[in-house]
């Protein structure tokens, strides 16, 4: 049965991504992810083998529902308020499911590091942004170098979530029109015509 259909494979990545995030790496031991899940050691050795497999899991779940809710944006007719749309996407989810954010994009965890094939996974997120920064510069949306730009945006979402993940609060106010109004700053005003 796939992972992503399995009730007891998804309460133990939810499990594993809560503990992660409110507790940290050291929490994360089969015996303590089957007790929370309400399962055995046994179940999950069999669906995930190692922690490792758990991780590898937590990993794909969370490029998945990065990519899931960069998808829910579509393409908008104005390419700057498309990107602006990605990156609140962006904060959003990694808000909803800090554990699946922190595996993917935030510290690592002792003893597991993600392959290379889990990385060209998460590289997705990047080339939805990128793909729209550039259509935003071509429509002449936003001035600059595409590649400089997206990686400046890539850069700044991903640093200003990771702070409020961490309860640093960077910008004042509403943490969400903060969060909007520097990545405005960063794809700068629309160019004159």
């Amino acid at each position: 049965m796939d992972k992503r259909e399995d009730p007891v494979a998804k309460a133990v990545i939810e499990v594993a991504s809560r503990l992660l995030q409110e507790e940290g790496p050291d929490a994360l031991t089969n015996r303590r992810i089957a007790r929370d899940a309400g399962t055995s050691t046994m179940s999950i050795y069999s669906r995930f083998g190692a922690k490792g497999g758990i991780l590898d899991a937590l990993y794909l779940e969370g490029v998945q529902r990065l990519s899931d809710a960069q998808g829910r944006v579509g393409h908008l007719p104005d390419a700057r308020q498309e990107v602006l749309a990605l990156c609140r996407a962006w904060r959003a989810e990694a808000m909803a499911h800090p554990g699946h954010y922190r595996v993917v994009f935030g510290e690592p965890v002792p003893g597991w590091s993600p392959s290379d094939a889990l990385r060209q996974q998460s590289l997705r997120t990047w080339l939805r942004l990128r793909d729209a920064v550039f259509r935003a510069v071509s429509a002449r949306r936003c001035a600059g170098s595409p590649d400089t730009l997206a990686w400046a945006l890539f850069s700044a979402c991903h640093g200003l979530v990771t702070l409020e993940l961490r309860g640093v609060q960077p910008i004042a106010g509403d943490p969400e029109t903060g969060f909007l109004e520097a990545m405005s700053r960063i794809l700068g005003p629309t160019p004159a015509r």
